[in-house]
């Protein structure tokens, strides 16, 4: 590059106002810096921090420029990521706060006391908390059905006392229906808890699903049967 004109770093990914402001300023005898998009010889883009100084000769005219430029790639693409992540977030957010304005909602239609709502409300709000740790361990990703049938029989479940069996073929929800089947469940626990089998010692619950396919659509049908309760 030796000699040649500053015009050389000029590339069709460069914006002309970019470009035209580097020369300007180089011309004017000030210093250019700046990110930009440069390309590797073997045509892969990178970015790049650069650093262009004018060098005067003995009488004070622009003889050469010194360019440094640093490539800033990993940075740009963790900034990039990290975009990504606080939009990920703050969507997240939302629709938890969304859930959570929905289940009060119902609840307060549901129940004619204060006690009572607090009772009911507290237990969706631990049930939404339980698959929200579930996702997380998870990345976020799909989480079996079984866990979820599992997670929410088993604060009434022990070795002593009412049982719980989860049978079917591996089926992986994602994060939105992984939320409403366990809030389901949890409602079908806590029920089961006050009336049915998981109130009695020797109670035991049956949960378990089979899937179909109909007109090239996918269906799942859940079955959960009480046994030994009242």
């Amino acid at each position: 590059v030796i000699g040649q004109r500053p015009t050389i770093l000029n590339t069709d990914i460069l914006p002309a106002e970019v470009a035209r402001d580097l020369h300007e300023t180089i011309h004017s005898g000030q210093e250019w810096r700046g990110t930009l998009q440069n390309v590797r010889k073997n045509g892969e883009q990178y970015w790049e921090e650069v650093c262009i100084s004018p060098i005067a000769d003995e009488h004070g005219e622009i003889s050469s420029y010194l360019g440094v430029g640093e490539d800033i790639s990993a940075r740009k693409a963790a900034e990039e990521r990290q975009l990504l992540l606080m939009a990920e977030l703050d969507h997240r957010v939302k629709n938890t706060l969304s859930v959570v304005l929905s289940i009060a909602k119902q609840t307060l239609r549901t129940t004619n006391t204060f006690d009572r709502f607090r009772e009911a409300f507290e237990g969706r709000l631990m049930a939404l908390a339980q698959v929200h740790r579930l996702l997380t361990k998870n990345r976020w990703g799909a989480v079996l059905l079984e866990e979820l049938a599992t997670l929410a029989a088993k604060p009434y479940t022990d070795t002593d006392g009412p049982t719980v069996v989860v049978s079917g073929p591996p089926l992986r929800l994602g994060p939105k229906d992984a939320q409403s089947l366990h809030l389901i469940f949890h409602e079908l626990a806590t029920n089961a808890a006050k009336y049915g089998a998981f109130s009695v010692p020797n109670g035991n619950v049956d949960v378990k699903w089979e899937t179909s396919h109909e007109g090239g659509d996918a269906f799942v049908q859940i079955h959960w049967c009480e046994s030994g309760g009242p």
